[in-house]
């Protein structure tokens, strides 16, 4: 049988006595302005350990985008995309820019429309929308049409979830929305 000194089962029960005595304060909730808790606290060494919010009962996020920016930096994207595939394409233009609402440029040759038109509509692909219900939709259709080229605001929020394309509501706008996936609140933290 192993056997140990006198003196090192001394200091080993020394330790885990003082190491009990520093933990004690956290088994009395102090806050609770119990008197006999108060009385033991003050005796005992050390103090209660500050628990976090999420050792506490949670915390809730509230995570919020700041929209003007996002849709200034997409913007910028945007244009440097564009100013990538016109380049591939030797399409002319100038004055392309991002400001705060749109894209804007002037095309040097009036021919290049049709493969301007391919090029709008491979950027298109990747445009998505996320409602207040963390739901994604794909825009399919802007409400463009012979008076409106560039197509129209939308003024309906799409919110249904069937797999079948359609308009969002009721005012007319001649938007069309496919609604593709839900964003868990626990994955929101993942796009930033």
């Amino acid at each position: 049988m192993l056997q140990f000194e006198g003196w090192k089962k001394t200091l080993v029960l020394f330790v885990i006595l003082l190491g009990c005595s520093y933990a004690v304060p956290n088994l009395f909730n102090g806050s609770r302005g119990d008197q006999s808790s108060a009385g033991l606290m003050r005796f005992l060494p050390g103090e209660a350990i500050n628990l976090g919010l999420d050792l506490q009962g949670g915390s809730h996020l509230l995570l919020r985008a700041d929209l003007p920016a996002v849709r200034e930096e997409r913007l910028e994207g945007i244009a440097e995309q564009l100013r990538l595939s016109f380049r591939d394409e030797k399409i002319r233009f100038k004055g392309l820019k991002a400001s705060r609402e749109a894209v804007t440029f002037t095309l040097r040759k009036t021919e290049n429309e049709t493969t301007l038109q391919s090029i709008f509509n491979e950027l298109g692909r990747e445009f998505q929308v996320v409602n207040e219900d963390l739901k994604v939709y794909a825009c399919l259709q802007n409400g463009s049409d012979p008076e409106n080229p560039k197509g129209r605001p939308s003024y309906d929020q799409p919110t249904f979830i069937d797999l079948e394309p359609r308009a969002a509501g009721t005012s007319g706008d001649g938007y069309i929305w496919k609604y593709l996936y839900t964003i868990k609140p626990s994955e929101i933290v993942k796009f930033d």
